[in-house]
């Protein structure tokens, strides 16, 4: 055996070697490490067990994102319910507002007969005018109730139908008693 032979025998055995105390790939990172811990990956398995825990957290993030988008398309449908029921509600309040409108223009012309009539006058013209305070405050509920960006309660809703109901009753009644007195 040469020397030439030795050295070179000597060279491949440190290579060898020195592969050998290098630093074990922990992570079964195919782009880390040396040959033999290729090797040592394709054939341990090693990174087909990364391949599948790779996979598992690429399921669990596709899951979590579907369970988002889930919970996005969830808040668009309660957002149009809401835009549908706000526009069913402003269409019956605006229908209040144009009865109300009705009676307050009505209440108007009453007033002018009242006026033009000397006897009972004060008391008509008292009653007349607490309608018409009555009418002016439902009619700023009804404003508020209109601008307003969340959907009022069946209660609420009720509530002011109740109040229009209970000053038409009271207008029909004042128009009644003007028409027997101007009689």
């Amino acid at each position: 055996m040469t020397l030439r032979t030795l050295s070179a025998g000597l060279i491949a055995a440190s290579f060898l070697l020195g592969g050998c105390a290098h630093q074990p790939n922990t992570d079964n990172n195919p782009r880390k490490g040396g040959f033999f811990e290729g090797l040592y990956g394709v054939y341990g398995g090693d990174y087909e067990a990364r391949k599948v825990g790779k996979e598992r957290e690429l399921g669990e993030v596709n899951a979590e994102t579907a369970e988002v988008e889930a919970g996005n398309r969830k808040l668009e449908m309660t957002k149009a319910e809401r835009t549908a029921a706000l526009k069913i509600q402003r269409a019956e309040l605006n229908k209040l507002r144009k009865q109300l409108d009705k009676a307050s223009n009505n209440l108007s012309a009453l007033k002018q007969k009242v006026n033009a009539q000397e006897s009972s006058k004060q008391e008509l013209q008292d009653k007349v005018a607490e309608l018409e305070y009555a009418m002016n405050n439902l009619k700023v509920k009804l404003g508020r109730a209109e601008v307003g960006s969340e959907v009022m309660s069946a209660e609420d809703m009720g509530a002011l139908e109740r109040q229009r109901d209970n000053l038409l009753d009271e207008y029909q009644l004042l128009q009644e008693r003007a028409d027997l007195q101007l009689q």
